[in-house]
């Protein structure tokens, strides 16, 4: 009994002991947790990366599983001086040491102020010497994410993370955004480029996260060459090793100080399981050298080195290997089953620590990156060498605590055997028939060839508790220098151990990627705001009406890998928590033409291969910003409820118009809506869903308006107009609200008639018409016969490029665009010709005649300019206005006749003396104008008073122009008889205006009566369970179509009150469940359920009697 009291001490003393420290992390935290992704990352401000507050975890991968990594760092080493010729050691040790490996460290919190002999240490002590962590999406972090961010960070479980917890990540995100310590040399991004670090506004309602891109706002964090995609969160802290309690080998201080960086990306993909890792190592000063004396040392013959300490699971199993092709160090597991992972239901994970970027050195002619910048004159070292060493194997830890250590730790920096350091150096064993190098286990454990690890040999170990060492060098530090070294943490998840090795290299690709972008990182498209329709036993979803969005969404491409939007998913969710795996896609709307499915790399569970496989399945569907959700995909139900929660979500996708690029497509984050079927209370709509309102039209235009209802309680009842602006052919449209005189939409131009219109009041506007003043369509009959072919040159739009609308040739047409007219031309076969070049044939020039029945005469000029006038002459056809067929009208024709053959000839040019103009007959172009025929041959014969055709310039009556030439030389010119019908485009013009009133929606107290007659309850009879129900510890009813004010009352059927339920809320549903004031279990039986509510309108009180059934599952306690 004593012993079960002093254990339960214990623990209550510990719950207070991490209250005070849950207090303390918010005024000064020791500690910083990554968790934006699918990789977790416990971080100290000392540098130390050993384990979290607890003492049990370092980096968690998966995500919410066992630690993959007991401890990680950055370290280095180098000869110190005190000049800058290397020719006087530093006092005391040569060699020193800093930064962080396992359980020692160099490092004290804070940077140093000044240089040389006057750098101090800052205060740990200090109020500003923390660790710092910013998120930039903190204000809109959904409940369930930020009540897992609490779990984390007090590690705790989720069900045990309270709203205080959760309000203290809020207030320290807030604080450490608001405070972050670019004056300690915190990362920013400066968007204005002004060199300097402006603070941004403080976020609000109005001012947000995205306003920071809009506004060009400079903001914390990490971002490389494009500022707009920056990192997600951002963990920064400072340190040094002026402290005279180094404990790391025992090693003196070498005056530097680091700035650590740790950065991700919210992603699910590849980068989702990546971190990145920055430290910037600075050589301040302020070494004690001898009495006193202060100095800043020389360092030469450097090596900096990522080092880790990979406990994969259970830390018995570890292999190492090193990918040489990629920078890439990794762990794995040495058999099927690790006991850490198997509890979480999973194989053995792998862990890649790839090793980006190098220090930098002199190379003329060169470049480095710095600073996530291209600098000239530098490169960067790649990786020198690769070493180990395994806990209890011959090539045993090197000792912890003495100058020994860091000795040893010199040989592992060049690639040796961390041996005594009075032995000679020598490389790892290598299996016989390798030559060794510094760069042992460089082989494929995926296909066991090369050399791999875990073979029980003096060269490969058997597996066990191993260390490894990355490192790059040598170069100098001297005072006042910098030097950084960018690592990423990668993990990779497949179906077995190996599969993970795979995996972790494929996600490789994409983190080498990012950084040779510079971190340039493409992202998703912005996903879409989406508004939600509540309709009776239906729920409309529209993403149309925010134009801005749309804009951003669709317009907009994003690089590296030039992704394009693509289109729309739309999902449904089992809950509110679950993921896109979880989920039913619905319908997918892409834009046109391809791809449809786009196939993208990704790991096979079932081959353990990486192969390309469908990650987006469109259909050229064409964009529709609008679903109509009336059937419960996840339950297979072809219904859904009224008062019943679904969950849903659009995103949006694209992809990239490089081939081969990877991935292949990117999607947006889903936002799961919450939403539910229901009749609106206290209205009677009147319109539903997908009604079309009448429009009226006043004008010449083919056009059509059609208005939408997408979503019916939204409709005003008021009347609208849509206009035209601007000149024919390229004209933009407006809705104004006539009633309330205000312009709802301006400058549109979509009138294709497809889905893409924006939504405004509740309605999509559709405004449909050809927008480009030019001939719509033309055929010809019988089209077999036909003897011409489009004019060398006319580039006409129908015909055979024969014909074009009057606008569109030359100096072009005086009509108004919507005096257009519907013309067909009739040709006749000539009746006889003058053979006058004797090859008994007819040759296009040579004089022809026409049946005076079926054809016409012509007005023809012998130019284009004014005073040309010919005469007026027959010609083989007749031109008609059939815009109303059943009362045709001949129309006059003009002809250019520049050989003066006073004929109209097809389109010729062969050297011919015997013929017209020596065989020239090019350019006889044909006017047919919008006159009735004219029979006395006076319109355009300016002799007889009649206007002169070609001084029309710009103002001429023509409907149609043509240009024909001979099909080919089998068919015989005019040869048969055709008929050409032509039909024009009648586009929307500032003169077109379209007129409606939107149905509206009726209310009012009277209307809030019938509506309370509706008042119901759902299921009913409840039987054994309810649709809505994910637990059958959660049972429960809905009342539905209540007021905001309402009591319900229910009682059995003896009439005792069983329950009192009150709302006072906006929603019109209220639950039950199916408990009685002591929180058991109602029996099975007839209940009555008495509803009283107050009308919104003026407080009418109004009651009701419901009548419903209940029958439980089963009527024994589980518990009790």
């Amino acid at each position: 009994m004593k012993t079960k009291r002093l254990q339960f001490a214990i623990v209550v003393l510990g719950l207070v002991l991490c209250s005070v420290e849950v207090v303390r992390a918010q005024t000064k935290p020791t500690h910083a947790r990554m968790n934006i992704n699918n990789m977790g990352y416990w971080y100290r401000a000392d540098g130390h990366s050993r384990y979290s507050p607890n003492g049990t975890q370092h980096i968690i991968f998966p995500e919410g599983t066992s630690t993959a990594c007991a401890s990680d760092g950055v370290i280095w080493g180098g000869n110190a001086y005190l000049d800058a010729a290397h020719t006087q050691p530093a006092p005391g040790q040569l060699f020193r040491m800093g930064g962080q490996f396992r359980g020692q460290v160099s490092f004290q919190a804070g940077p140093i102020s000044g240089s040389g002999a006057s750098a101090v240490a800052r205060n740990p002590a200090d109020a500003d010497i923390r660790i710092y962590r910013i998120r930039r999406d903190y204000r809109r972090l959904a409940e369930s994410e930020l009540r897992l961010e609490a779990a984390q960070v007090n590690q705790v479980g989720l069900s045990l993370a309270t709203n205080v917890q959760m309000q203290a990540v809020l207030d320290q995100y807030e604080r450490d955004w608001n405070e972050w310590p670019v004056q300690m040399g915190a990362p920013y991004i400066d968007r204005n480029k002004n060199g300097v670090y402006d603070k941004p506004p403080a976020f609000s309602d109005t001012f947000t996260v995205d306003s920071l891109n809009s506004g060009n706002y400079d903001e914390p964090g990490v971002a490389g060459v494009d500022p707009n995609s920056p990192a997600d969160q951002v963990i920064w802290t400072v340190n040094n090793n002026l402290s005279p309690n180094s404990d790391l080998f025992a090693t003196q201080s070498d005056g530097c100080e680091a700035q650590h960086t740790l950065w991700a990306y919210k992603r699910t993909g590849a980068l989702g399981q990546a971190l990145f890792r920055r430290v910037k190592i600075i050589n301040k000063g302020g070494v004690t050298i001898s009495g006193g004396q202060k100095a800043a040392l020389y360092l030469d013959s450097v090596y900096i080195a990522s080092e880790s300490d990979p406990d994969l699971g259970d830390f018995t199993e570890d292999l190492i290997g090193v990918d040489t092709t990629a920078s890439l160090a990794f762990i794995y597991n040495a058999f099927a089953r690790d006991r850490q992972y198997a509890s979480f239901g999973i194989p053995p994970p792998a862990l890649g620590f790839d090793f980006l970027q190098g220090p930098r050195v002199p190379a003329p002619g060169d470049s480095a990156v710095f600073d996530i910048k291209r600098i000239h004159g530098w490169k960067n070292l790649p990786v020198t060498s690769f070493a180990f060493f395994s806990s209890g194997s011959a090539i045993a830890d090197p000792p912890a605590t003495t100058y020994e250590g860091a000795l040893r730790f010199k040989k592992m920096f060049r690639g040796f055997v961390p041996d005594p350091s009075t032995a000679a150096d020598r490389y790892y064993p290598f299996p016989p028939g390798m030559t060794p190098n510094k760069f042992p286990l460089s082989g494929n454990p995926v296909t066991g060839s090369g050399f791999v690890d875990g073979l029980g040999t003096q060269y490969s170990f058997a597996p066990g508790d191993r260390r490894i060492v990355f490192a790059s060098g040598p170069f100098t530090l001297a005072p006042g220098d910098t030097q950084e070294l960018v690592v990423a943490y990668v993990g990779g998840l497949g179906a077995d151990r190996l599969s993970s090795v795979s995996v972790m290299k494929f996600n490789d690709r994409f983190v080498q990627n990012t950084y040779d972008a510079l971190f340039q990182v493409p992202n998703a498209p912005t996903p879409p705001t989406v508004n939600v329709a509540e309709l009776d036993e239906k729920i409309v979803l529209e993403w149309g009406s925010d134009l801005d969005r749309i804009s951003n969404t669709e317009g907009r491409e994003n690089n590296p890998g030039a992704y394009q939007f693509e289109g729309y998913n739309v999902y449904q969710f089992p809950s509110r928590s679950s993921t896109l795996a979880d989920a039913r896609r619905l319908a997918t709307y892409d834009v046109l033409p391809d791809p449809t499915v786009i196939l993208d790399e990704r790991f096979d569970n079932t081959s353990g291969q990486i192969l390309s496989v469908p990650v987006q399945f469109g259909t050229n569907s064409g964009i529709k910003r609008v679903f109509e959700f009336r059937r419960d995909y996840v339950r297979d139900i072809d219904k859904v409820y009224n008062g019943q929660e679904y969950y849903v979500a659009v995103t949006a996708y694209s992809h990239s118009k490089i081939p081969g690029y990877v991935p292949a497509s990117i999607e947006s984050d889903p936002i799961i809506l919450t939403v539910r079927p229901r009749v609106p209370f206290g209205k009677v709509l009147l319109s539903v869903y997908g009604d079309t309102v009448k429009a009226t039209h006043s004008g010449k235009s083919e056009g059509v308006v059609q208005p939408l209802i997408i979503d019916p309680a939204l409709s005003t009842g008021d009347s609208y107009e849509v206009s035209f602006e601007g000149t024919p052919g390229n004209t933009t449209w407006k809705l104004t609200n006539k009633t309330k005189n205000t312009v709802k939409l301006t400058g549109q131009t979509n009138q294709a008639g497809d889905d893409m219109y924006p939504i405004v009041d509740g309605m999509m506007i559709k405004v449909v018409a050809p927008t480009l003043l030019q001939g719509k369509s033309g055929t010809v009959t019988p089209s077999a016969s036909r003897w011409y072919n489009g004019m060398a040159g006319f580039a006409g739009e129908l015909l055979n490029g024969s014909v074009r609308l009057g606008a569109r040739f030359l100096d072009g047409s005086g009509l108004h665009p919507g005096d257009y007219k519907t013309v067909q031309i009739r040709f006749v076969t000539k009746s006889g010709y003058t053979d006058l070049t004797g090859n008994g044939a007819y040759n296009i020039g040579e004089p022809y005649t026409v049946p005076a029945a079926g054809s016409q005469k012509a007005f023809m000029y012998t130019s284009l300019t004014a005073g040309s006038y010919e005469g007026f002459y027959d010609i083989p056809f007749t031109a008609w206005d059939v815009s109303n067929p059943a009362a045709p009208v001949q129309l006059n024709v003009v002809v250019n006749d520049p050989d003066k053959n006073r004929q109209w000839d097809l389109h010729a040019n062969v050297t011919n003396a015997a013929l017209p103009n020596n065989g020239d007959q090019r350019n006889n172009y044909i006017w047919i104008a919008a006159t009735p025929y004219d029979a006395t041959g006076k319109t355009y014969d300016p002799a007889q008073g009649g206007a002169d055709w070609m001084s029309l310039s710009g103002t001429k009556p023509s409907l149609w122009a043509i240009g024909m030439q001979l099909r080919t030389a089998s068919f015989e010119p005019y040869g048969a008889p055709l008929t050409l019908l032509l039909v024009p485009n009648l586009i929307n013009t500032p003169q077109d205006v379209f007129a409606f009133a939107s149905p509206g929606v009726q209310s009012g107290a009277e209307v809030e009566k019938t509506s309370a007659e509706e008042v119901g309850v759902f299921p009913n009879p409840y039987f054994a369970f309810n649709p809505a129900e994910t637990s059958r510890f959660q049972r429960f009813v809905t009342f539905h179509n209540l007021t905001p004010k309402a009591v319900v009352r229910i009682f059995n059927l003896a009439g005792e009150l069983v329950r009192v339920l009150r709302k006072d809320d906006p929603s019109q549903f209220m639950i039950w469940d199916l408990a009685n004031y002591n929180r058991l279990p109602v029996g099975s039986g007839m209940y009555i359920a008495h509803v009283e509510m107050e009308l919104p309108s003026d407080g009418t009180k109004v009651s009701k009697a419901l009548k419903f059934a209940i029958i439980q599952e089963k009527e024994v306690l589980d518990v009790y």
